[in-house]
């Protein structure tokens, strides 16, 4: 993730770190560790005077801090880059994360300066739970490695306890690592992955890919993920069930597991026994270090470090070609339409029954006007959409068999509430046979090019016909502080008198139906 307006503060070994307080690099004493032995603690701080820290600026966008406590130098790579165990935060640091940088460092193992280039984060331990400054990272006597923060509440362990584990180290491939006594790994930082593939770090058959919130926002996000299947990678939108937008099969034999894997420069599927290899349209070269990760619009993309300009670019996105720009699930938020790149929400001549999350964010999607409640289904309607499809089309596994007429996937809809859309894709323009789709949650839709999709879709968007006052507007009419609007829909029937308002005043009114009332108070 790009790093900005970044200070870098390098921390020396407490007094009481058992590991060694320097290694030997190409002849060379880096002032760092590598390793730490147990019973080691640190704390996230910014007062460099009391832990001997150092510290950089780099001007950039952001305004990040990385405090960096172990430091590996990258194999088979140029001295001027290594991996970091390290503490991060952005703009004023008021909340961290603990993961695994990479760090640029002079000759002698130092941090660079404005010569170097931005840090890039590539594993993160507790984006769920941001902790404050003077929380506590503690590599316990009994051999667990664990988060705390401020408040003493456990934030992250690696559950090591009793394990016989003896040290902990970050390796020359940017793997987190704790041995034990017989210097067998017993965790390891790439067994849990999180939104970034280093080369050599095997994405396992199960695994997954989350990324973060956005470029800014390091908190995980729980909309899209990637994993490996043992017949090949595949893209999910996170629903009930999960939605596909892509998928890279291969041939399986055997019994070994399907993984994934950075392997000179390319991102390369290894399937089973038989090692049968499946490559991504991948740029492979040798120019520089580089990784993989993936973003939170759902792109995969792959990063390099360019030596000569000492910086870090994005050179690729991995699934161009393959999943057009319109075809990501969130590009436009939901409920929102994708036409070459521009959202809009859907629209209907004689009335609005969509509108835009944020009018200067267009991108955020959607919301109805009038929330759908399943008390009110018979004001349930449906708003049609021609020359609209869906992205999770490729999934036909998901299209419903016994539905094969438009009129049918239509009626399915409506009679059931946790439908939010009747998708309908069919050949040439004949609505008896084609493919229904009924998803629980929808996310961006696009408008259909049939030259170059090759069928037709047609969308029906579930909406509440009726326009339904919130409950503080019934309480409003209840209490006579407001008159009833004439296009509204009360359906008040007057049978016991009550006792409306503070002023003594008698009225006859009966409870609202409930289908009728909706919103917040």
């Amino acid at each position: 993730m790009p790093l900005s307006n970044l200070c870098l503060l390098l921390a020396t070994v407490a007094a009481h770190l058992l590991a060694p307080i320097g290694r030997v690099h190409a002849g060379i004493q880096f002032p760092t560790p590598a390793s730490a032995n147990l019973t080691t603690r640190w704390t996230v701080s910014l007062n460099t005077d009391e832990q001997r820290m150092q510290s950089f600026t780099f001007q950039d966008e952001d305004r990040t801090t990385v405090i960096v406590f172990l430091l590996q130098s990258i194999k088979d790579h140029p001295q001027d880059l290594s991996f970091a165990a390290c503490f991060y935060c952005t703009d004023q640091c008021t909340d961290f994360l603990f993961g695994i940088c990479i760090v640029f460092v002079d000759d002698g193992g130092y941090l660079g300066t404005l010569s170097g280039p931005i840090p890039q984060v590539v594993w993160s331990a507790n984006r769920g739970h941001l902790v404050r400054e003077n929380a506590t990272l503690s590599f316990t006597a009994s051999g667990d490695l664990q988060l705390w923060d401020i408040d003493g509440g456990l934030v992250w362990s690696t559950g090591t306890s009793e394990l016989s584990v003896a040290r902990m180290t970050v390796t020359k491939s940017g793997n987190l690592v704790l041995f034990n006594h017989n210097n067998m790994p017993v965790w390891q930082s790439f067994d849990n992955p999180t939104d970034s593939l280093l080369p050599g770090q095997p994405l396992v058959e199960g695994m997954r890919l989350r990324p973060n919130v956005s470029a800014t926002n390091w908190t995980i996000s729980n909309q899209l993920y990637i994993t490996i299947r043992a017949d090949g990678l595949y893209a999910f939108a996170e629903s009930s069930p999960p939605q596909l937008y892509y998928q890279k099969t291969v041939t399986q034999a055997g019994n070994r597991k399907t993984y994934m894997t950075v392997t000179n420069g390319s991102l390369v599927i290894f399937a089973s026994s038989t090692s049968t290899v499946a490559e991504t349209n991948m740029m492979s070269d040798q120019i520089g270090m580089t990784y993989i990760r993936l973003e939170s619009d759902g792109h995969l993309k792959k990063y390099q470090y360019v030596r000569w300009v000492k910086g870090w670019q994005m050179v690729q996105d991995i699934l161009v070609g393959q999943v057009n720009d319109c075809a990501y699930p969130t590009v436009c938020g939901e409920y929102g339409i994708c036409n070459s790149g521009n959202c809009s929400c859907p629209m209907n001549r004689s009335a609005t029954y969509f509108k835009q999350i944020d009018d200067r964010m267009i991108h955020l999607g959607c919301t109805p006007v009038i929330r759908i409640s399943c008390v009110a289904m018979a004001d349930h309607q449906l708003l049609a959409l021609s020359n609209t499809s869906y992205f999770n089309y490729i999934d036909t596994k998901t299209a419903l068999p016994q539905l094969i007429d438009e009129e049918s996937c239509k009626k399915a809809c409506l009679s059931n509430c946790s439908c939010k859309a009747a998708l309908f894709q069919y050949s040439s323009d004949d609505t008896s046979k084609g493919s229904c789709y009924l998803p629980t949650q929808l996310f961006s839709l696009q408008v259909n090019q049939k030259e170059v999709s090759h069928y037709s879709s047609s969308a029906y968007l579930k909406i509440d016909y009726n326009k339904r006052p919130q409950m503080s507007v019934v309480v409003k009419v209840l209490e006579g502080v407001v008159n009833v609007e004439p296009n509204i829909e009360f359906n008040f029937v007057a049978t016991v008198p009550s006792n409306l308002g503070n002023d003594g005043k008698m009225a006859s009114s009966a409870p609202p139906i409930a289908s009728h009332l909706s919103g917040p108070r």
